[in-house]
């Protein structure tokens, strides 16, 4: 038996004033205004369960068992104001000037930094709109520039302490609070320029850079405390975004319409300072992700991090690299593109030579004479190490692309018409953690050794090993994060198509419509899981964008839709 009931209270109020003028003889127009915000958001709740009814057919939590009764409630209060003055000036429609100016106020900061100031501006110049420029080709030339700033604020309840509780009483330790978090401010400063060709050809390129100080992030803290995390202000982060968007009219006539509108855009995201030693950052919790963000000052946000197998002969270590080539070295690149180690056999004797049994002795082994001392098997891949022979985490990934484009083709003729969009993300890197997990339950299809013969089977252990003092079983690894599960998911989608056909009146009435639209039916990418296009929410991060793990997500639905419509 269970009862709950929960009540949200929601209330924004704003009051705006505007005065618009005009001088000079109308060349000068200008705007001034003042705006003010308020608002407030109230979230309670409260329930209670029990279960073993005493009573049969007697609903109540009194009728329950007492031991097995429980209850709990929940109280959140968020406040914000705002207030802000903006002025915009326009001469002659040539000079475009605007600046403003914010103050805002939130209850979810600490009590000394609860207000921020902000501001903004911008001007823009219009070229073509001078006399004196008398280029025919060039319709519209506009230069513009700008620099704004924005705050980002905590999710609720990061300035307090948190525990969790037993029975009425405090047990473990969870989030130690924060007095003193202040808001992360967001100052970006864009360039660009519109350009118009013969009053239908347009080309937009803009570049901006967007620097957030005080970076607001659940940061590790010492364990000594007994707490796991902090909120806090832990640095700066530097974006980096070029823009190019180009419209192509390739036919324009009364019956027949075809245009093209291309995009292009790249983004680099670095930790341009960290006020705190480096830490690592796990997905949500997801298991095998404890090490595969590292934030540390120089790093790039969402790099991925992971152990390395050897795919390059130049990893090894000197003395060795010497003795890794093609067939007859002791070490030789395999058809998964791994570095083995095979005594200077063929790699397809593995099976007749009982070659699969065989090991290298430690002292034999590159690093053999460091820390991490390890045989190696006959055919295994190996894990790259450093100088003292540990097994270090290396970046293997990018969750973020190095760059997306997109085109766009609208198509018309006479009633009939056609759109298609096409977009694309390159550079992005994906840890496949459902092909990972499956090789270790020998559910893979790449474990699957039928149809294979003995020159090429490979054996159980070649997929998962049992011990190892390096901490790897295989290729399986464990379930961490390395260079053969995280994969490149750069892909090409068809991310839209649709046709539509107006009929026009029937039997006199209305104004018929029929269309026809599918979205996200094709991908192309060499991605070996489902879909390219997925991540997890949660976690430090908090983005599926930047938590770039495959597990066992439902791929984006395809879908195909029909619509009939009218108009009177």
């Amino acid at each position: 038996m269970s009862v709950s009931s929960n009540r949200s209270y929601s209330l924004n109020a704003s009051t705006d004033i505007t005065a618009r003028g005009s001088f000079f003889g109308d060349k000068l127009n200008s705007r001034l205004s003042f705006r003010g915000l308020y608002e407030a958001q109230d979230d309670r709740g409260v329930s209670g369960s029990g279960s073993t009814l005493v009573v049969p057919g007697l609903n109540t939590i009194n009728a329950t068992l007492a031991s097995t009764r429980s209850a709990s409630n929940y109280n959140q209060t968020v406040r914000q104001i705002g207030v802000f003055a903006n002025l915009d000036l326009d001469w002659q429609g040539k000079y475009i000037v605007s600046g403003l100016v914010r103050r805002d106020g939130a209850s979810l900061f600490g009590a000394a930094n609860r207000w921020q100031t902000y501001g903004r501006g911008s001007v823009a110049y219009r070229l073509s709109e001078e006399s004196w420029f008398g280029v025919d080709a060039i319709s519209d030339l506009k230069f513009r520039a700008s620099v704004g700033q924005a705050g980002n604020r905590p999710p609720f309840g990061a300035i307090f302490e948190t525990y969790s509780l037993s029975a009425g009483l405090i047990g473990g330790l969870g989030q130690i609070g924060n007095p003193n978090l202040a808001p992360e401010v967001s100052t970006e400063t864009e360039i660009g320029f519109d350009l118009e060709l013969f009053n239908k050809y347009g080309l937009t390129v803009t570049n901006a850079r967007n620097i957030i100080d005080g970076q607001i992030m659940p940061v590790p803290v010492p364990t000594i405390g007994g707490f796991t995390s902090q909120w806090s202000n832990v640095g700066e982060l530097s974006n980096n975004t070029f823009e190019v968007s180009l419209n192509i009219p390739v036919i324009q006539t009364r019956d027949l319409n075809y245009s093209v509108r291309l995009n292009y855009d790249r983004t680099t995201s670095e930790i341009s300072r960290l006020d705190i030693p480096e830490f690592f950052y796990s997905a949500a919790g997801q298991q095998g992700s404890e090490t595969m963000f590292k934030i540390f000052q120089g790093g790039r946000m969402g790099e991925i991090f992971g152990r390395r197998f050897i795919k390059n002969c130049s990893d090894l270590p000197a003395g060795f690299a010497e003795q890794c080539g093609g067939p007859g070295s002791q070490y030789q690149r395999n058809s998964d593109g791994f570095i083995v180690w095979t005594g200077g056999a063929s790699l397809d004797e593995g099976i007749t030579k009982n070659l699969w049994f065989t090991r290298l002795a430690a002292a034999n082994a590159p690093w053999g004479g460091g820390t991490g001392k390890e045989a190696l098997n006959w055919g295994l891949p190996i894990l790259f190490r450093d100088a003292t022979g540990a097994v270090p985490v290396v970046s293997v990934g990018q969750a973020l692309p190095r760059y997306r484009w997109s085109t766009a083709q609208q198509f018309s003729y006479k009633r009939l018409t056609a759109y298609a969009l096409f977009d694309a993300t390159i550079g992005k890197s994906v840890w496949n953690e459902a092909r990972q997990w499956s090789l270790g339950d020998f559910m893979h299809r790449e474990a699957d050794q039928a149809g294979r013969g003995v020159a090429d089977a490979k054996p159980i252990g070649y997929y998962f090993r049992a011990t190892s003092t390096g901490g790897i079983g295989g290729i399986y690894d464990v379930l961490a994060p390395n260079n053969n599960t995280v994969e490149d998911a750069s892909f090409v989608k068809l991310r839209e198509l649709s046709v539509g056909y107006r009929i026009g009146r029937l039997a006199g009435v209305g104004d018929w419509a029929l269309t026809l639209v599918g979205r996200n039916l094709l991908t192309f990418s060499d991605y070996r899981g489902f879909d390219p296009e997925v991540g997890v929410g949660g976690g430090g991060l908090g983005s599926g964008v930047l938590n770039a793990i495959d597990a066992y997500g439902f791929p984006n639905l395809r879908t195909i839709s029909f619509a009939l419509s009218t108009s009177f």
